[in-house]
């Protein structure tokens, strides 16, 4: 396995941990969680990167002072820097920052 790989699983757990954050507050990202049971995170973020943001999680995930609840929030690590493209990491920020 290289180091890629493991970064790659690394970001697939956190995924998923999205969904046991959710909880907390009484969410349940059905269609997430569909997502990732088919593809791999690194994969579902590359894609929810290329859709329009619609998602109204980054409006409460800000008013909760919870980043950590959405994936952009984790494509912007430098952790995980490697695994997306500067453009990726850029719209990542800007929905963090300002997107609902």
């Amino acid at each position: 396995m290289t180091d890629m790989d493991r970064l790659a699983d690394e970001f697939n757990a956190d995924m998923w941990q999205i969904l046991e954050k959710e909880r907390e507050f009484g969410w349940c990202s059905t269609r997430f969680r569909e997502m990732l049971e088919m593809q791999r995170g690194v994969d579902v973020a590359h894609q929810l990167l290329k859709s329009n943001p619609t998602r109204p999680m980054f409006k409460e995930a800000r008013r909760l002072r919870r980043p950590d609840l959405v994936v952009e929030h984790y494509v912007c690590s430098p952790k995980y820097r490697d695994l997306f493209s500067e453009e990726e990491r850029k719209a990542a920020k800007f929905r963090v920052d300002y997107g609902d």
